[in-house]
C-alpha cells in the first residue's frame, strides 16, 4: 500500500513537472557534458523555430552561435555558475537572451548533465527602451517648451463626489495642493526660483485673488478639466496674463491626487486687445463727433438762411420807418436778438469745423492779457486767477475771436468746477515740441503732426473729472451741472480742428483738472489794419443777378439790392442762373450767389459763368467759412465773400469792395454816383 501511495506521488509530481515545462515562459534544456541536447521544452523550440526531431542530439552551439554562450556552458561543466546575457541571432532575428546553466550530478551511476534555463528579453527590453525614449522625449519637451508646465499633488488623495462635504474638501484642496514639478518656462513666467515653488501650496501664488482661485479649483474638481484665462502677479509685483489648461490626475483607486497644468503667457495679446479696444473707442468717438459735426453744420446752414431773410426784412423795415419812428427801437431790439442767434450758429459751425475764421498771425500772450479783465469778472470772488506767460512766445496763425472763445470756455468751466469753494485758476503759456505718435494729445481722438507748438494751459484746483466722463465732455450739450448750457467744450472741437490744433487733458477727481491747448507755432508779423478814410457814401447802379435756393432770401435780398440802387434779376439755383446769364453775359454787372444749392452749386455756377465772361465780379455768400467757400476757384476775375446772415451795411461794403470803379477796385465798369 505504501508503494502504491509513493507511486501516485511520483506520477503526480511527474505530471506537474511536465505541465510546468510545457507552459513555462522560458526555455528549459537538458544537455550532456558535451553540450548535446537531451531534452528541450516547447518554449525553446518556438524560440529557435526548429522541430525537436532536428535538434535531438545536436550540440547547442550549432543553433546558438555566440562565444559567450559557449563560455557559460564551459563554466557550468566545471561546477561554476554559467551565465550569459546578450544579443544572439536566433530564429531569423536578433534576440536579447539571458542564459543560466547548472551542472547536475549523476545518480546511481548515471552521467552528470547540464540544466540550462533561457529567457527571451527582447520584448521587455524593447518596451523598456521605448519607455526610456519616451521619458527622455517628455523630459526634453518639459524642459525646453515655451509653455509653462507643472504638476501639483494633494498631501493626501481626495474624493470629490456627493458623499463628501465639498466646501470643506475645497478648503483642504486650496491649502494642501502643492507643486511637485515645474519647468523652466513657468519659472520664467512667474519670476520665481524652483526652490521657491516646489513643495509650496499653489494658493500661495494666488493670494491676491483667492475667491477666483477657489472657484476655478471648484470647476476643475467638478469636471476634471478646466480652461481659463487668469491675471496673476509675478515675483516682482508686475501683472502677467495666462491662458491655461488643467487636467485632474487620479490614482489607482479613482481618487484625485492632483492635477497637471500647462499655461502660456498671453500678456502681449491682452495688451494688443486693449489697444485695439481703445483704438475702436477712439474711432467710435471720432465718428460720433464727425456725425454730430455734420448735423450741426447742416442745421446752422439752414438756420443762417432763415436769419438772413429775417435780418434783411428788419433792415428794410428800418429804412422805411426812419430814425424817429416809434417802431424803430423795436426793430433795433429785434436786430440785436437776431445777431445773438447768429452767434449761436457760429458756435455750431465752429463745432462742425466749418466756421468762419479770420486767420492772422496772433500773439497768444497779448490775447490773454487783453482778456484779463473779462476773465476776472467771469469767475467767483473766492477764486484766484494767475497768469504765467512765457516771454518771446512764437506767433500762432489763428482767429482771435475763436481763441477768445476757447480761453473763456476753459476758464468758465474751471471756475464752475471750483464752485463756491476757495480755489485757484492758473493760465500758462509756453512752447513744446511734439514728437510723432503723441497719442495723448486729443482733438479729441486725433494725433497731431510732429513739430513745434505753442500751448495755452488752464489748470484749476476744482473737483476734477471722473475717468468715465473724460470721453463725454466734448459731446454737445453734455454737462455734469444740473442744467447744461449750449455747446460748451464741444465748440472747441471744431475750432481746434480748423486751426490744426489739439488738447491734452489731465484730471483726477478731487484734485483738479488741467487743459492744455496746442496750436502750431509759426513765423510772421501782425498786420495792422488800415483805417479807411472817411468820405461820401457812393450810390450804386447796375444789374445784379441774385441766386439762392431760399425764396425768402431772394425776396429780401432783392429788396435790399433795390434799396442800394440796383436792378435785380433772380435765379433759384446755379443751373437756372447759368441759363439766364448765358442769354446776355454783358447785361449782368455783378452776381450775388449762394454756395450750397441743389442741381448746381455756387462754385460750379461761378466757373460756368466765368467760362463765358472771365472777369465777371462774383460775390459768394454762405454760412460757412471764406476759405472753404472760395477754394478751387480760378484766380481770374474778382471774387468776394459775404458771410450769412448779413446786414444791409455789410452787403453794401462787400459790393463796393469787389465792383470795378468803386473804392474797392481800380477797374472801370459799373457806374458809381456820389451824393
Amino acid at each position: 500500500m505504501g508503494r502504491t501511495r509513493a507511486g501516485d506521488r511520483l506520477r503526480t509530481n511527474g505530471e506537474f513537472l511536465h505541465a510546468l515545462l510545457e507552459h513555462a515562459p522560458l526555455g528549459v534544456l537538458l544537455m550532456d557534458m558535451e553540450n548535446r541536447l537531451l531534452e528541450a521544452n516547447p518554449f525553446f523550440l518556438r524560440l529557435l523555430g526548429v522541430p525537436w526531431e532536428t535538434l535531438r542530439g545536436r550540440r547547442l552551439e550549432e543553433s546558438l552561435h555566440h562565444a559567450g554562450i559557449t563560455d557559460a556552458l564551459a563554466d557550468a561543466r566545471t561546477g561554476g555558475s554559467g551565465h550569459f546575457a546578450g544579443t544572439v541571432f536566433v530564429g531569423g532575428r536578433d534576440a536579447e537572451l539571458r542564459l543560466d546553466a547548472t551542472r547536475l550530478p549523476g545518480r546511481a551511476g548515471a552521467e552528470p548533465a547540464l540544466l540550462v534555463l533561457m529567457e527571451d528579453l527582447s520584448e521587455t527590453q524593447a518596451m523598456e527602451r521605448q519607455l526610456r525614449e519616451r521619458d527622455e522625449l517628455l523630459q526634453a519637451f518639459f524642459a525646453q517648451s515655451l509653455d509653462g508646465f507643472y504638476i501639483a499633488t494633494f498631501d493626501e488623495p481626495l474624493r470629490w463626489d456627493d458623499t463628501v462635504d465639498k466646501e470643506a474638501t475645497l478648503e483642504y484642496a486650496l491649502e494642501h495642493l502643492r507643486i511637485t514639478r515645474i519647468n523652466q518656462a513657468m519659472l520664467d513666467q512667474y519670476g520665481w526660483k524652483e526652490s521657491d515653488m516646489i513643495g509650496v501650496p499653489t494658493s500661495h501664488f494666488y493670494k491676491h485673488d483667492r475667491v477666483q482661485n477657489k472657484e476655478d479649483l471648484r470647476a476643475l474638481l467638478e469636471s476634471g478639466h478646466r480652461h481659463i484665462e487668469t491675471c496673476e502677479r509675478r515675483a516682482d509685483g508686475s501683472i502677467v496674463w495666462f491662458e491655461g489648461d488643467y487636467i485632474v490626475l487620479y490614482d489607482e483607486n479613482g481618487l484625485q491626487r492632483g492635477h497637471f497644468g500647462v499655461q502660456r503667457d498671453i500678456s502681449e495679446r491682452k495688451q494688443a486687445e486693449e489697444e485695439r479696444r481703445a483704438l475702436e473707442a477712439q474711432m467710435l468717438q471720432a465718428q460720433k463727433l464727425e456725425s454730430l459735426g455734420v448735423l450741426a453744420g447742416g442745421i446752422a446752414h439752414d438756420f443762417n438762411n432763415l436769419l438772413t431773410a429775417v435780418l434783411g426784412n428788419i433792415n428794410l423795415a428800418q429804412s422805411v420807418c426812419g430814425p424817429g419812428n416809434p417802431s424803430a427801437r423795436y426793430l433795433e431790439a429785434a436786430e440785436r436778438t437776431l445777431l445773438k442767434a447768429a452767434d449761436l450758429t457760429r458756435q455750431m459751425l465752429a463745432y462742425s469745423g466749418r466756421g468762419s475764421f479770420a486767420v492772422e498771425p496772433l500773439d497768444l500772450n497779448a490775447l490773454v492779457q487783453e482778456m484779463s479783465h473779462l476773465l476776472a469778472v467771469s469767475i467767483p470772488k473766492k477764486t484766484i486767477l494767475n497768469s504765467h506767460l512765457e516771454p518771446e512766445l512764437p506767433w500762432v496763425h489763428a482767429d482771435a475771436s475763436q481763441l477768445q472763445q476757447v480761453v473763456l470756455n476753459l476758464v468758465t468751466n474751471a471756475a464752475e468746477s471750483i464752485g463756491e469753494n476757495q480755489g485757484r485758476i492758473d493760465i500758462v503759456t509756453g512752447r513744446e515740441r511734439l514728437a510723432a505718435g503723441t497719442a495723448d494729445v486729443l482733438l479729441p481722438s486725433r494725433e497731431l503732426e510732429p513739430g513745434e507748438y505753442v500751448f495755452l494751459e488752464v489748470a484749476d484746483t476744482g473737483c476734477g473729472i471722473a475717468p468715465e466722463l473724460l470721453e463725454k465732455i466734448f459731446d454737445p450739450f453734455f454737462s455734469t451741472k444740473r442744467a447744461g448750457r449750449g455747446l460748451g467744450l464741444s465748440s472747441m472741437v471744431g475750432i481746434l480742428r480748423a486751426h490744426r490744433g489739439g488738447i491734452r487733458i489731465h484730471s483726477q477727481p478731487g484734485r483738479g483738472s488741467t487743459f492744455r491747448v496746442y496750436l502750431p507755432a509759426g513765423l510772421g508779423t501782425i498786420r495792422k489794419q488800415e483805417i479807411p478814410v472817411a468820405g461820401e457814401s457812393p450810390k450804386l447802379t447796375g444789374t445784379v443777378l441774385l441766386v439762392d435756393d431760399e425764396p425768402a432770401i431772394l425776396e429780401t435780398g432783392a429788396g435790399l439790392l433795390s434799396q442800394l440802387g440796383f436792378q435785380v434779376r433772380t435765379a433759384r439755383d446755379g443751373q437756372e442762373a447759368v441759363a439766364l446769364f448765358s442769354v446776355d453775359p454783358a447785361a449782368v454787372d455783378l452776381v450775388l450767389m449762394d454756395i450750397t444749392m441743389p442741381r448746381l452749386g455756387g462754385r460750379e455756377a461761378c466757373l460756368a459763368m466765368r467760362a463765358l465772361r472771365p472777369m465777371l465780379p462774383v460775390l459768394l455768400s454762405s454760412g460757412y467759412d471764406e476759405r472753404e467757400s472760395l477754394r478751387d476757384l480760378p484766380r481770374q476775375g474778382v471774387t468776394g465773400f459775404l458771410k450769412k446772415p448779413y446786414r444791409v451795411q455789410e452787403l453794401r461794403q462787400a459790393i463796393i469792395k469787389i465792383l470795378p470803379g468803386t473804392s474797392g477796385s481800380n477797374r472801370g465798369g459799373m457806374e458809381v454816383n456820389s451824393g
